[in-house]
């Protein structure tokens, strides 16, 4: 902070130097100065992406959640590709916060559409379309990431707790036992996988996987 002090005491107006020394005090969390720097450069530079993504992160911090989606949503407009999907993916996470689930989807999308392969905003997109009870969009989802990360147990431990719900328990078995086999540490996997052989008759190694699930719940909480 002290040399970015410096060098824009030589150089006042440039952009470069003043997002930088913006950056170095919100991660040494320092808000009370940051606060009027940020606005005089954000009405110095008003087509800068990077100092309405400041304002932004700022803003967040301090619990204005609203002002902070309309600071990222103009951060969007103004930066490149790159740091927009980023930026989609704050803005997604924000909303997903607040219970704005429709909201939060699209931003995920909007960040998936730049970059298809990322597993990121997809996980969330399937996750959020679970929880809110989309379970055939959801699916959908995590198929499409099973196409990318064919060895991904948090996937198939997910399909499996789909496949629970919707009453196909040998699906859920065989979906379960793969996540457990990629991950022997996976709590959802393990327990999805003991419910679902119970489910469908395997009573005795129903319970014994629920007996293990409980074990290592139990060695974890030591």
């Amino acid at each position: 902070v002290q040399h970015y002090s410096a060098a824009l005491a030589l150089a006042p107006t440039d952009e470069r130097l003043r997002t930088a020394r913006q950056g170095a005090l919100l991660r040494a969390t320092a808000n009370d100065p940051i606060a009027a720097e940020i606005a005089a450069t954000a009405a110095s530079h008003p087509r800068s992406g990077i100092a309405r993504r400041n304002l932004g992160r700022f803003l967040q911090d301090v619990g204005r959640n609203a002002d902070a989606l309309a600071a990222y949503g103009d951060a969007v407009q103004r930066s490149p590709l790159v740091a927009v999907a980023r930026l989609h993916l704050r803005i997604g996470e924000m909303y997903s916060q607040q219970l704005q689930i429709d909201e939060a989807i699209d931003s995920f999308r909007a960040a998936l559409a730049i970059d298809h392969n990322n597993l990121v905003p997809r996980q969330w997109i399937a996750r959020l379309l679970m929880e809110d009870g989309r379970l055939d969009e959801s699916y959908a989802e995590y198929l499409v990431m099973l196409l990318l990360d064919p060895l991904n147990a948090e996937v198939h431990a997910r399909l499996a707790q789909i496949e629970l719900q919707r009453g196909a328990f040998v699906k859920a078995v065989a979906l379960a036992r793969r996540a457990v086999i990629q991950d022997p540490d996976h709590m959802q996997a393990r327990y999805a996988l003991g419910q679902a052989l119970l489910r469908s008759g395997a009573t005795d190694e129903g319970r014994s996987e629920i007996a293990e699930y409980a074990r290592r719940q139990s060695e974890q909480e030591d």
